[in-house]
């Protein structure tokens, strides 16, 4: 928190008031109409339509959202929403990138305001300053009046002008056209003054510092605040006042785009094992053959050799009858009968198939440590946008970066896995940074990170 910049700052005050702005208009306010599309250049866009949590979202293009700490309120805004940033205290910021540097070039900001009071307490519009020799550039209000910071050594005290009163929104732009050499101030569409650039801005204007809205004391309102690389025209200021509650055309709304699949690379990732399938049973062996054993056939019966006849004998000789030769029965070879072998069958196993492992979830989570303790308490935001990669052992597997809710989750397969925030400007880590997690099947695991400001 910078308390007491404008005090020790020299600063340009707005001129006019809201009695030449009503009598263009008959006391009546604009008249109606549709909404303008977005002068081009247009590098911040804060709508404060979001109606709760403490970011508020910038819809320009690179994402500057802006993280608030403290006492703030959504409320009925002149285009949509608003936020009423509290009088005990409200402070938002953003870290500083390149949309938000002016560098030497002309520049324009532009928002509706409400003041609630008539506090004398700074409100800060719009900050982006490095100290302590000031650099960069700064709008605010104090006690009802618009001031412009003054860079470098142009430290002469402007002259003051009447304030703007409180209750209801009025239109507060500035452009500031460095080739032209010239600054001028609107209110609710009309120019009330002018002065010379050279007087409030010398040099590069570009600081490592973030960006910050804020207040010290005062309740204001704020909506539709914007930033622009260029000094807009007359004509665009008034076609934006004109356009009244309709407002400048918003970007239509996105169509989510699915996140492809975390990246599994190496051995770290999650393969899928596909259930086995059930074998093949083992094959019924073909029966032994039968060796048919074909009966030797009987030997042929000798037919039997007739009996020579008997010749007469002579005299004395006795004549002896010859033994016939017997004709053995042959013995038959008995046939066996073929015994077929059947064979004891094999019973099929059906096995269990093995369950792929089931991934575990890691979730991340990133929050602004502003008193720097190392843990987070009530009142310090998440914060988006912020990145981190997540390793397996020396392999990369990808990169996540935290949503608006400041948190973003991967599944993973089980395993030991290493977390580290990738760093961003301004910042510095209040907690460990990598940090080594393990993650079970099924299992989800957090980690947080806690950042402060430099």
């Amino acid at each position: 928190m910078r308390d007491g910049v404008v005090a020790r700052a020299a600063l340009v005050v707005l001129v006019g008031g809201i009695v030449l702005a009503a009598s263009c208009w008959g006391g009546s306010g604009p008249p109606q109409t549709a909404c303008v599309p977005p002068p081009s250049d247009l590098v911040a866009w804060w709508p404060f339509d979001e109606t709760s949590g403490s970011v508020a979202h910038d819809i320009a293009g690179f994402p500057n959202d802006l993280t608030f700490v403290g006492a703030v309120l959504p409320i009925p805004g002149k285009v949509g929403g608003s936020w009423e940033l509290g009088a005990s205290g409200a402070f938002g910021d953003t870290p500083s990138q390149g949309d938000l540097q002016l560098g030497t070039g002309s520049f324009t900001i532009e928002t509706w305001v409400q003041r609630s009071d008539t506090s004398s307490s700074q409100s800060v519009i719009l900050r982006k300053l490095a100290f302590p020799y000031p650099v960069g550039y700064l709008l605010a209000t104090w006690g009802g009046q618009a001031y412009l910071f003054k860079s470098g050594t142009n430290l002469t005290p402007p002259p003051h002008s009447a304030p703007f009163a409180t209750g209801g929104w009025r239109h507060l732009a500035v452009t500031v056209d460095r080739n032209a050499d010239v600054v001028r101030w609107y209110l609710d569409g009309q120019p009330t003054g002018t002065g010379t650039a050279t007087a409030f801005f010398t040099g590069d204007l570009n600081n490592t510092e973030p960006l910050d809205v804020g207040t010290y004391g005062a309740t204001i309102g704020l909506d539709e605040l914007s930033l622009y690389k260029r000094a807009l025209s007359a004509s665009e200021i008034q076609a934006i006042y004109q356009a009244g509650p309709s407002g400048k055309c918003k970007p239509a709304a996105s169509t989510a785009t699915a996140v492809p699949p975390f990246p599994t690379l190496g051995t770290g990732g999650a393969t899928a094992v596909p259930p086995k399938g059930t074998p093949t049973p083992t094959p019924t062996l073909p029966p032994i053959p039968t060796l048919a054993i074909t009966a030797m056939p009987p030997k042929a019966t000798p037919t039997p050799t007739s009996p020579k006849a008997t010749p007469t004998p002579p005299p004395s000789v006795v004549l002896t009858t010859p033994t016939p030769t017997m004709t053995p029965t042959p013995t038959p070879t008995a046939t066996p009968t073929p015994t077929t072998p059947t064979p004891t069958p094999i019973p099929a196993w059906t096995p269990t198939p093995t369950p792929p492992p089931v991934d575990g979830t890691l979730c991340i989570q990133k929050f602004y440590d502003v008193n720097q303790n190392g843990t987070q308490n009530a009142n310090e935001p998440f914060l988006p946008g912020w990145s981190f990669t997540v390793s397996q052992g020396s392999a990369p597997l990808g990169q996540l970066t935290t949503g608006p809710n400041g948190t973003a989750c991967v599944n993973l397969a089980p395993g030991m896995y290493t977390v580290s925030e990738v760093g961003q400007p301004g910042w510095f880590a209040t907690t460990p940074n990598p940090l080594t997690i393990t993650i079970g099947s099924g299992q989800t695991v957090t980690v947080a990170f806690g950042n402060g400001r430099q």
